[in-house]
Formats: structure tokens, sequence, C-alpha cells
């Protein structure tokens, strides 16, 4: 709020005494009621002065790459009065210097008057902040050749200025990167020549961006079918006349259009359409979940769809058709994800027909038999265990069991959908296979898994002495027995807490391949001490279990949190090779993040894990349990890090100084690979700027924002 008062004089003595004693009745008033504002506006008044009682100033804002461009367009518009200035005294070499200095300072404010702009896309601006930073670079150091020469300009060098020059005065208007990458080719090329570079600094120069990596999931995706694929397999199928008459039509036309470049979008369609088309027409040759009677209809369907697609007046109604049969295509594709062998397939027959059928039914039986599928597949797969002769026993038992629901499961699929009572099942009938199935499998490997269990907790020198193998005896008799499911699930929880607990003590040991320089960063070089703790945590927990008791959830989290850290360290370590790296990566067209800021970024996280570390060691729970948010705040960092760190020996390849730059500028940045890197360039930038403002909470703010978006973009979520 504002308050104003007028200037005004107080002379005669009287006045003013009256005015003093007004003034300390008014003070009093003032402090009682907390009238700050007030009693210093009173204060002015008394002694004659024009009092202005202003707000607090205003918090900063955050920064952003707008406000950051802006105050940048207006830093160079400086820069040009200045040079502009200067011209006006400048001659021969000086004055060509000063034009090439104007001319590179124009193209910078084009680019980031762009980016200053509202509702700029953060893609754009991020290519936007990675070629002003490489034309600042190429134009210092050109500069500076340019400053140092002897010689005069040659033509060609005098030829590359005026074509820069004349460029300046046409640069278009930026809707997408697209058109940087056109300009910034032609400027290259014009810096070239500017530099009088040696045929060897410009021979050959390489885009300046690695090989991605291939997608590091384990399983391996089969390549889509091409065109002629497709064709190829329409020839083959052995479907009705009409049906292999229009599949071959829509691979005619699929093909006509895939030579037209002004058909891309139709070109897309229809491969689009004929690979649905085919892959539902194999599917039908092998009657995979469909009843043999039922397949003409679904024939004719796919028919009349594709010959009103293949017409553009009534293609939407052809989509339509063909799309009620995505549902079963979509079923294909899932069983074929489970790799059925052939005889499985066929007992499991009946079970896929009901699903087609039955959509509301029809996921809950697929999800059945995939999780029946998994099941077999960990029975099947169990390596056989060394045990006591009644533990034996009552696994054969189990084990007994078991395969008689395995069989039991098969016989129910088989009925379902069938045409007479007796042999009718549900899918419910399934689901209950399928617990039953789970909980004989879960019993049979938390027995086979107890001796090991059992003889890792006796070096922790358990008291009661043989009470743990009392209690676990006693629970392996009630898995074995049946209708008592109150007991069983006591018996079985018994046995996963010892099960747990001995594999977390095996877990907590130091893992191999961690750098010393690693440990000693990430832990204090403490684990002497960390063991100490361990192993009295363990041995507390599992006289706890010998005794008949709960484990302590307190003392057990810490046991965890300690396993998620120890295994940590291996992210850890490949960060640290990351950092290590960086330097290479600023060769990176996609890639601006310093050394320095790199290490300012993963500094907090290095921290507040020895933080951790150091309190599992000396038992002060505050830091130990603070670091799970920790680990998850800073993962998209440390994983941009590792990942970065990847691609650093391809960096080595690359140029470096002038040569550099002229490659940079001649690597497209549309539609490239590599954008949540560029992305993370810019935010970094952004991030460092929120700093300057001295303002914690704004620079979190705006380092969460940053971390939000990388999290999505690496799909951490």
């Amino acid at each position: 709020m504002l308050f104003h008062r007028s200037k005004f004089t107080v002379n005669a003595p009287a006045c003013l005494a009256v005015a003093r004693t007004t003034m300390r009745r008014a003070i009093a008033t003032a402090k009682r009621a907390g009238l700050f504002a007030l009693l210093i506006a009173i204060l002015a008044i008394s002694r004659g002065f024009a009092v202005d009682v202003l707000p607090a100033p205003a918090p900063p804002r955050p920064p952003s790459m707008e406000t950051i461009s802006a105050a940048q367009v207006a830093a160079i518009e400086g820069e040009l009065a200045m040079l502009l200035q200067h011209r006006l005294d400048a001659a021969g070499p000086e004055l060509t210097l000063i034009d090439f200095q104007i001319d590179m300072r124009v193209m910078q404010r084009w680019l980031l008057a762009r980016a200053a702009e509202d509702k700029t896309p953060v893609e754009l601006q991020a290519c936007i902040a990675l070629r002003v930073t490489n034309l600042k670079s190429a134009g210092d150091q050109i500069s500076q050749r340019l400053q140092s020469s002897a010689k005069a300009l040659s033509p060609a060098q005098l030829d590359g200025l005026a074509k820069l020059h004349q460029l300046t005065y046409k640069l278009p208007a930026i809707k997408k990167s697209g058109e940087i990458d056109a300009v910034l080719k032609s400027v290259a090329t014009d810096l070239i020549l500017a530099s009088n570079a040696t045929p060897a600094e410009v021979q050959n120069l390489p885009p300046m961006r690695p090989q991605p990596f291939a997608d590091g999931s384990k399983t391996p995706i089969a390549a889509p079918k091409t065109l002629a694929q497709l064709d190829a397999r329409a020839k083959e199928l052995q479907v009705s006349p009409a049906l292999k008459r229009q599949l071959a039509g829509l691979a005619a036309a699929a093909d006509t259009a895939a030579a037209d470049p002004k058909a891309a979008a139709d070109a897309a369609a229809l491969f689009d359409t004929l690979s649905t088309a085919v892959d539902l027409s194999d599917a039908m040759e092998k009657n995979i979940g469909i009843d043999p009677a039922a397949r003409p209809k679904m024939e004719q369907q796919l028919t009349e769809g594709l010959a009103l697609f293949t017409d553009p007046r009534t293609r939407s109604a052809g989509l339509g058709r063909i799309g009620a049969l995505r549902q079963y295509r979509d079923s294909v594709q899932r069983i074929g994800r489970l790799r059925i062998p052939p005889a499985l397939q066929q007992k499991l027959g009946a079970a896929f027909v009901f699903a087609n059928n039955n959509p509301d039914a029809g996921p809950g039986i697929l999800a059945a038999i995939e999780t029946y599928l998994q099941l077999c597949n960990r029975c099947d797969s169990r390596k056989e265990a060394a045990l006591v002769p009644n533990q034996k026993r009552i696994v054969d038992t189990l084990q007994k069991q078991f395969a008689a629901q395995r069989v039991g499961f098969l016989d129910d699929a088989s009925a379902l959908g069938a045409a007479t009572q007796f042999l009718s099942s549900t899918p419910a009938s399934l689901a209950a296979h399928i617990d039953t199935m789970t909980q004989l499998l879960d019993s049979i490997e938390a027995i086979e898994k107890l001796p090991h269990a059992i003889q890792t907790l006796q070096a922790y020198r358990l008291k009661p002495t043989g009470g743990l193998e009392k209690r676990t005896g006693t629970a392996v008799l009630e898995l074995g027995a049946t209708g008592q499911l109150g007991s069983h699930d006591a018996a079985l929880r018994l046995l996963g807490d010892v099960e747990h607990l001995a594999q977390l003590s095996e877990s907590l040991g130091m893992p191999a391949g961690i750098s010393p320089i690693t440990l000693k960063l990430y832990t204090h070089d403490r684990m002497p001490n960390i063991d100490s703790r361990r192993t009295l945590l363990v041995s507390s927990l599992a006289s706890q279990l010998a005794a008949g008791h709960d484990m302590d959830s307190a003392d057990l989290s810490k046991l965890q949190m300690l396993h998620d850290m120890l295994d940590s360290l291996h992210l850890a370590n490949d960060v640290e090779n990351g950092l290590a790296k960086s330097e290479l990566l600023t060769r990176w067209a996609d890639w601006s993040i310093t050394p320095a800021q790199l290490k300012a970024l993963v500094a907090p996280y290095r921290e507040g894990t020895a933080a951790a570390f150091d309190g599992f060691a000396d038992d002060n729970a505050t830091p130990l349990f603070r670091w799970p948010d920790l680990y998850k705040r800073f993962l998209p960092i440390l994983v941009l890090t590792k990942q970065a760190g990847l691609y650093a020996d391809q960096c080595t390849e690359f140029p470096t100084g002038l040569p550099g730059d002229f490659a940079r500028l001649l690597t497209p940045m549309e539609n490239q690979p590599f954008a949540t890197e560029r992305f993370a360039s810019l935010a970094v930038t952004v991030w460092q700027a929120s700093a300057t403002l001295g303002d914690p909470k704004i620079t979190d703010a705006v380092f969460d924002a940053m971390l939000a978006r990388l999290r999505k973009e690496l799909r951490l979520e």
C-alpha cells in the first residue's frame, strides 16, 4: 500500500511543542498496535518530509528461456550499438572485422528473438540455445584469426564474408528447427571461406552426433514386416478367393502409393491396413482362437471392410468394419507372445475361442493362461534341493497336488463353452486352479530354500540355540497338512521371513566392480563400520525369529535400505565414469552441459548418499530414511549422466576447435535423436540462471521442474 503526505514545515515554537506532544502519544499507540508503517509516516511528517511507505519488494520470479533470451537479445543489441558507432571511424581491415562481428551478432539476435517469444516450443528453444553457443564460439575464433592475420584477406575470404553479410538481410521467420538447419548450413560454408581454413581442417567434417544405442530391453522385438513381405504373405494365405483378391488389390495400391512422394500419408494408411489385414488373415488360416464354423463370417467381414476401404469415399466405413476385428487381432498377438508349443496350444484352443467370443471375459481368461504358463515354467525350472527325508516327503506330496491342478486347469480350459452341462466350466474355475497352484508352488519353493537359509543365519549365533530350526520344522509340517488355511498362511509367512532375512544378509556385502573413488565419495570409506552394524542387526532379527517373535520392522527397514543403497552404488559408479568423460561430451552437437555444471547437478546426491551410509554406521536413522526420496529425486540426473557417458567414446572421434564448430553448424537438428539431451542442456542453463537470484526456493522449483520432465522423457515414472 502506498502512503503519501504532502510537504509542509512547522516553524512556530508553540505549534512545534503541541506537535511533539501529539507525536509521543501517536508513537505509544503505534507501538501497542504494531502500526510501524504509520509510525514511520508520523515521524517523517513531524520533520517536514514527504514520505512514500512502499510495500516490500516482490520476490524474484523464476527465470525462463523467454526471459533469459530477452536479456541476451538486449545485451547483443547493446553490443551492436557500440559496434555500429565504432564502425563510423573504422576503415580497411578494422572495418572488415567490425562488419563480421556485427553480422555474427545479427545472426545470434535472429535466433534469440525467436526463443524469447511467448509460447515458443521448448524443443525449438533447446535447439536455439545450442546454435547460439555454437555461433558465438565460431565467431570469436574467426575474429581472432582475422585480427591476428598479417596478410590481406584472400578473394575467397572476402567472398565468404560478403555472402554472410548478404544472408543477414534475408533471414527467414523461424517456425521450426528445419529453417535454422538450412540457414546455418549456408553460414557454415561462408565461415569456412572467411576463416581461410586449411583443407585438413575442413576435410570430411562428420556429423557431431553419436550413433544412438539400440533399446536396452532384453526382450527382442521383431522387426516390422516390409511391404514386399506383406505382399508375399498375402499371396500365400489359404483364405477365401474373395478375401485373397482384396488383399492383392490392397497390396498393389500400397505399392503404387509408396512410389509417389506426394502420397506419403495415403501410403502409410494403406500399409497399416494391409499389415492388419494380413495378420488377421494369417490367424484365421490357422484357426487361432476362433471356432472353424465362425471363420467364414469373419472372412466375409474382413473382405467387405477391405472393399470399402479401397474407395476413398467409403474408407471410414471400411475402417469401422476392420476395426471391429482388431480385438481379435490383439488377442492373437497376445497368444503369439506366449510362445505356446503346438500340442499345448491345441489343448487351450477352446479357451481361446471362448475368450474371442466373450469379450468381457476374454482378457481374464488370457491372463489366467499367461499365469498358468509362468507357474508351470517356475515349477519345471526348479533345481533339486538337498532335503531331509521329512521335508522331501512333504515336497513330493505338494508336487503331486500341483500336477493334479495343472491337469485340471487344462481340462477346465478345454471345457469352456462346451455344449453339455456336465463338461462345461467357467472362467472362475480357471482362476481357482491358478490360486491353488500359486499356493502350492510357493510352499514347495519355501521348503526347498529353507536349508540354505537356516545355514546362512546360523553363522550369526542365534539365541535361543536351535529355536529357529524348531520353529521352521513345525512350519514345514503345517505346509504339508491340508484344510488348515490359517496355519498354512502363518507357516508360509515364517518361512518367507527366514528366507528374506537370509537373502538380505547375503546381499549386503561389498558390490563387485565399484571403483575406490566411488566408494570414497559415496560411503566415506566406512564399509568396516557398516559391516559391523549390519552383522549386529541381522543377528538381532534372526534371534527374534528363533525366539518366536516377529522381526522388528524398523530394523528390518534399515537393512533393506542398506541393500538398496549398496545396489545403487553400481549406478553411482556409472555416473562417476560419465563425469570423468564429460569433457568429451562438449563436442556433441546436442550437448552443452559443462563438466562443472554436471558435477554441480550430481553433488547433492553424492553428499546425501554418503550421509545416509554414515547414518547407518552410526545408527542415525534420519539421513538413512531420507535417502529413498533423495534417490528418487535425483534419479533422472543420474540416468542422464550415465547414458551420456556411454557416448563419450564416440565423441573422441569428433574434431575440436574451429573445425568442430563448423561441423556442429552443419549437423541438423530437426527430427533428429537425442531430444532429451538437448532439453537437458537448455534446462541446466535456466537452472543456473535461477541460482543467481539468491532465492533457494526458486532454484529448487526450477530444478524440480527440470527433473519432472527428464523423469518423463527417460521413462522413469
